[in-house]
């Protein structure tokens, strides 16, 4: 049987970079860090990190519309895992996103920035996942540094805030995400 329970994203949001993106867009993560996405939960604690970001078009973009959207990944690092799991956002139109704070959504909620997964497991085997299918998503994030559509080679940096649904092995429980806000390497395929 699988619980249902909340994660409580709550992060410390310390930026330096320009807000907007037009031609004097400030691009890069400013004293954003590889690692830094924590989350805590009865299980222990987890870390997030190497956040990549690409135009993969895993997300649909909205009515109309054609640009390739963007995936951004980060791997649980802490505690190592033999798996990657995988903390995913896509961003299905990076032509309008632009520096500021973005309610999250899932991925028919028509929001700017999408939550597609979270996973994590502990070293004892605990493992917990979203649950898309439950209420409960109360969250934002935060960029900054995004210039050229997501695709400025000096990358950017998030941090999100907010309630997340998730099931765990565990059982119901709240966990809490923590730390600083992260930089998000653009990997380019062409």
């Amino acid at each position: 049987m699988r619980a249902q329970f909340f994660v409580v994203i709550s992060l410390a949001v310390a930026f330096t970079g320009s807000t907007g993106c037009g031609d004097d867009c400030a691009a890069g993560p400013g004293d954003a860090g590889q690692q830094g996405l924590s989350l805590t939960t009865s299980a222990g604690a987890f870390v997030y990190g190497r956040a990549r970001s690409s135009p993969n078009n895993d997300c649909t973009p909205f009515q109309g519309r054609d640009p390739t959207s963007l995936t951004v990944d980060m791997i649980q690092v802490d505690p190592a895992t033999e798996t990657s799991l995988f903390l995913t956002l896509c961003i299905p139109e990076p032509d309008n996103l632009e520096d500021g704070s973005y309610a999250l959504g899932f991925e028919t909620s028509g929001e700017s920035v999408l939550l597609i997964d979270v996973f994590g497991r502990s070293d004892d085997g605990d493992v917990f996942q979203l649950d898309s299918s439950a209420a409960g998503l109360d969250a934002t994030i935060d960029v900054a540094g995004y210039c050229s559509d997501g695709s400025a080679p000096e990358g950017y940096a998030i941090a999100l805030a907010g309630s997340v649904p998730v099931t765990s092995s565990a059982g119901a429980e709240i966990a809490t995400f923590g730390g600083a806000a992260i930089a998000v390497e653009a990997q380019l395929t062409e």
